[in-house]
């Protein structure tokens, strides 16, 4: 298969050979290493805030499990030392 190098698809008529590497080589898509810094550096935010978000969930979210079972703990406390 040889790459079309226009539309970046395969023409099913001929077969890549041995050297199919140094045939694609010239359709390497490659932004260097500014590319390359920017990218680490937007992936890196995501995840930071992606981290920062489920920590601010389980920080804020606890409480709102833990209050009602406390009270449901009490209720059953209670009522265990009534009957």
């Amino acid at each position: 298969m040889k790459v079309n190098r226009e539309h970046g698809s395969f023409r099913p008529g001929s077969v890549l050979g041995t050297d199919s590497f140094h045939d694609l080589r010239g359709l390497l898509e490659t932004h260097g290493p500014l590319g390359t810094l920017i990218a680490g550096l937007g992936l890196g935010a995501f995840y930071l805030a992606l981290t920062w978000v489920n920590l601010l969930l389980g920080h804020m979210l606890t409480p709102l499990f833990l209050i009602p079972i406390t009270w449901l703990m009490d209720r059953v406390s209670a009522r265990r030392r009534s009957t």
